[in-house]
């Protein structure tokens, strides 16, 4: 890439001379893309093989400490809290900003070589890495600067949460939205868009900290200094300049992918029932989306480094007259069209195996079961008797309820840690006697016609569901409560229905508990978010949050034995998706819609369900 001379004189940046800039660097960017696409390329396969390997083994090693397969749920906090997460955390940001240095110093040495010959996309990798101690110093610095802007910004939006929504139940404040949870709301947009200004203005001021490292050989914190100098009084022109460089370019790339996809959409509803045409299809509307990406990617980054670049020239930054190739020899040039082909030939049997794989583990018999989460909370108020008499009408298999302990130890079939939501009554659960409870009207939220539904227990529900549907027990923990999973089973056991029960927790200690003293009880783990492989963990079935499904995770857990169901899935789109993906067990709040879904896949034929994986596979949806 030839050295922007016509900025080397020194002129200061402005808004005017923006377009110019950004013609420019097009220019250089279109004369010089085969060694940027090919550093692309080999900086891409070395990330691959590299970063995901290396997090992967971190993390792994991590998590082993803990003397578990897995962190869920509520232990997640306290694991990122303590020091094996903050050390966790700390190394994969380091790894993360390492490749993130490398990939910009690769190509800023490219756009500074003078002249272009001296500087090919395998030297610039190899100088890039050669460099290494320099740039992974300065994105340290860059770490803990931002750290340090996010540190207060994180208090005060706890002491913001803490104060605002401290009084209720979290369920409270999602349903009923009063003028807390707005206010709540606006504060975190207001905190995050402060944060990020905060951010995007340190980047803007500090850009030229990487070339002052390169090329100045000035320490990390001398070139952060200096850079913040230098940028004084023209943050505006290199924000307009870098911004929207980004801005322009994420849209082209937005409505690339976009037109492909549609053009990709249009074909696959044009071959009909033919899985061997859908598949074409799908190989090369892939393809075609992902060189879409891959070029805004070079473009965005490419473009902003050079801009970068020319801007610190004008602004009175230096290069050394020549940028010397490792032991001052040219780099050996790999041909262009080679690297590509080989790498499009991997690729291409990589989505092939990929979809394969994907379409053999959702190639089994469809059969999953239907779970009415919180007894059927779409029809008639959750977790009531008139809930469940409702899933016991449109054919669920399960009925999913809550239960927790009152003031007098009574079992009764609750969510929330309070009534806030349900009642009105800011009065928790724990502070209540089941008289007290009863005298509470739980109905008439949800609609005037369940008005005078009171809350039940579980005696009742299980005198209900008995020969009729079966129950997923969740133990509720919204307090300390170290005899709820004994009651429970024994009460189960007493009414002769402990083989029509499952039990469920979000407390891996409760589900061990469960096993402990029923062996023979299906237990599952509930899961809403989680570091490392929850299929490992030592539950008899996996209750996944479906943001967390994915093929890798179903494959794992099946060949572990263990099911997986999901919640909570209440539109068609999702239920279909999660099928076809192998799930046992649907836990939706529209039972009779899942159901319904059930029959209608059943009528399908072999190939008409092939198609279908094979659209949703591409559409991803």
């Amino acid at each position: 890439m030839p050295q922007p001379s016509n900025l080397s004189g020194g002129a200061a940046p402005s808004i005017r001379n923006i377009p110019g800039q950004w013609r420019a660097a097009l220019g250089e960017i279109l004369r010089s893309w085969r060694p940027l696409v090919l550093f692309q390329i080999w900086y891409a396969l070395i990330v691959s093989a590299i970063l995901s390997s290396a997090a992967g083994w971190m993390l792994e090693q991590v998590v082993r400490t803990s003397g578990s397969a897995a962190i869920t749920n509520f232990d997640l906090a306290g694991f990122f809290l303590s020091p094996r997460g903050l050390a966790f955390l700390a190394l994969l940001a380091g790894t993360w900003s390492a490749f993130f240095w490398a990939e910009r110093s690769g190509v800023l040495l490219m756009a500074a070589a003078n002249p272009p010959a001296a500087m090919g996309a395998t030297g610039a990798l190899r100088l890039s890495l050669r460099r290494s101690p320099h740039w992974m110093w300065l994105g340290g610095w860059y770490l803990l600067v931002f750290a340090g802007v996010l540190l207060p910004i994180a208090v005060i939006a706890a002491v913001i949460a803490k104060f605002l929504l401290g009084a209720h139940d979290i369920n409270y404040y999602l349903y009923h939205q009063p003028r807390e949870w707005w206010l709540a709301v606006v504060c975190g947009i207001l905190l995050g868009a402060a944060y990020a200004g905060a951010v995007l203005a340190l980047w803007f001021r500090l850009v030229f900290a990487l070339q002052l490292v390169l090329f100045g050989r000035e320490t990390p914190r001398a070139a952060l200094a200096r850079s913040w100098s230098m940028t004084k009084g023209r943050i505006l022109s290199l924000a307009l300049a870098l911004g929207g460089w980004w801005l322009v370019v994420a849209l082209l790339t937005a409505a690339g992918s976009a037109l492909v996809g549609c053009g990709a959409l249009a074909a696959l509803r044009a071959t009909g029932s033919h899985a061997g045409t859908s598949l074409a299809v799908i190989l090369m509307g892939a393809a075609a989306i992902w060189l879409v990406g891959a070029a805004g990617h070079i473009l965005s980054m490419s473009g902003e480094v050079i801009l970068a670049h020319r801007f610190y020239l004008a602004c009175g930054g230096t290069v050394p007259t020549q940028i010397p190739g490792p032991g001052g020899t040219p780099a050996r040039r790999w041909p262009l069209a080679w690297t590509i082909t080989a790498v499009a030939c991997l690729a291409l049997v990589a989505g092939v195996s990929l979809i394969g794989w994907r379409l053999e583990m959702a190639g089994h018999e469809e059969q999953f079961t239907v779970t009415a989460h919180r007894a059927g909370a779409a029809k008639a108020p959750e977790n009531t008797l008139a809930a469940l008499r409702q899933a016991i009408a449109d054919g669920a298999d399960l009925a999913e309820i809550d239960v927790q302990t009152t003031r007098d130890g009574e079992l009764v079939i609750l969510h929330d840690g309070d009534l806030a939501r349900l009642a009105g009554d800011p009065r928790r659960v724990e502070e209540l006697t089941l008289s007290e409870l009863r005298q509470l009207d739980i109905g008439r939220w949800h609609d005037p016609s369940f008005a005078g539904e009171r809350v039940a227990t579980l005696g009742e529900m299980i005198a209900l569901a008995k020969g009729r549907i079966r129950l997923n027990v969740e133990l509720k923990y919204n307090r300390d409560d170290p005899a709820l999973a004994a009651k429970v089973l024994q009460l189960l056991r007493s009414e002769g229905v402990l083989d029509q029960c499952v039990i469920t927790s979000l407390e891996h200690s409760a589900i061990r508990e469960v096993k402990r003293l029923a062996p023979d009880v299906r237990a599952g783990l509930i899961v809403t978010k989680s570091i490392g492989d929850p299929a490992d963990v030592d539950a008899d079935f996996l209750s996944l949050n479906q943001d967390a499904v994915s093929p890798r995770l179903l494959y794992r857990a099946h060949s572990r034995g263990k099911q997986v169901h999901v919640w909570t899935v209440n539109d068609r789109p999702s239920m279909e998706r999660m099928v076809e993906m192998g799930v046992d067990s649907l836990i939706t709040d529209h039972p009779a819609q899942a159901v319904e879904l059930r029959r209608a896949r059943a009528a399908l034929s072999g190939p008409e369900k092939l198609v279908l994986r094979l659209r949703r596979a591409f559409l991803g949806r």
